[in-house]
């Protein structure tokens, strides 16, 4: 990316740390974010407001630890794989 403002500031949506943020390759409008208590979530950047804030589409509490990594398969707008502290 070229310049220097964010393309997308997410404030208050995560009550610990983020640690990952996924962009969707198909669906340029899904957001999913890893955090440190174990929780992926995904936005629609379409729903947000100007100042960051927006509701969850779909919250998943799948590991048992920090969320360490996530991405989204090319070519899906739907399947996304994620990996934690907890090797799950």
């Amino acid at each position: 990316r070229a310049g220097g403002k964010a393309v997308l500031a997410l404030h208050n949506v995560a009550k610990v740390d983020l640690h990952c943020v996924g962009w969707n390759g198909v669906s340029k409008e899904l957001v999913a974010t890893g955090a440190a208590d174990g929780v992926v979530s995904i936005f629609d950047r379409r729903k947000m407001e100007k100042n960051g804030k927006g509701s969850v589409l779909h919250s998943f509490s799948v590991h048992k630890a920090a969320v360490c990594c996530l991405e989204w398969q090319p070519g899906s707008r739907s399947i996304l794989a994620s990996g934690g502290d907890d090797s799950a």
